[in-house]
């Protein structure tokens, strides 16, 4: 039983049952293992939510890991928050998991290269750092609200879009003051 296992497992029973239906018993069930088991992979269930967070973190960002040539920041922050909303919307309760998580210290090429950019086109580092995090938690609260909605939210693409935009146009306003 590896870790990769595991965490596809947890991934399966996290779209089946939810956040809260999630246990580390019905997870050592779902593998036909006892569950102290688990805790060679994982020390608690802390650090199974925390690495389940990550992996969809980590597959709904691969596709924008680079700008494409000659994308400014601004297009790629946008590219990279519709990247991790549609990750988060693919499981069940996405954000609600990805939300108070610690995030893994893994490649941060990536991020790293945004900054840059943003702080080559004016930004402080101090107005960079709260802009990635102004758009990855409107990103979250966008998609807590639409998975915990009892109906699809008509216009959920657009509304987004527009929060995304004013966001970005806003960071670029502070870059020219």
């Amino acid at each position: 039983m590896d870790r990769d296992t595991v965490l596809a497992t947890a991934l399966r029973l996290l779209d089946e049952v939810g956040l809260d239906g999630l246990s580390m018993r019905r997870l050592a069930d779902a593998l036909d293992i006892k569950a102290p088991t688990l805790y060679w992979h994982f020390a608690d269930k802390r650090a199974l939510l925390d690495a389940l967070s990550a992996e969809i973190a980590a597959a709904a960002m691969d596709p924008v890991e680079h700008p494409l040539p000659g994308q400014a920041w601004p297009e790629w922050l946008a590219d990279r928050a519709r990247a991790f909303r549609r990750g988060l919307l693919a499981h069940r309760d996405g954000a609600r998991l990805h939300a108070g998580t610690v995030p893994r210290a893994g490649d941060t090429t990536s991020l790293q290269r945004l900054v840059e950019m943003m702080i080559a086109d004016g930004l402080s580092q101090e107005d960079t750092l709260g802009t990635v995090l102004a758009v990855s938690r409107y990103t979250v609260g966008c998609v807590i609200e639409e998975q915990q909605a009892t109906e699809p939210l008509p216009d959920a693409d657009r509304h987004f879009e527009h929060g995304l935009r004013v966001l970005l146009l806003g960071a670029q306003q502070d870059s020219l003051s």
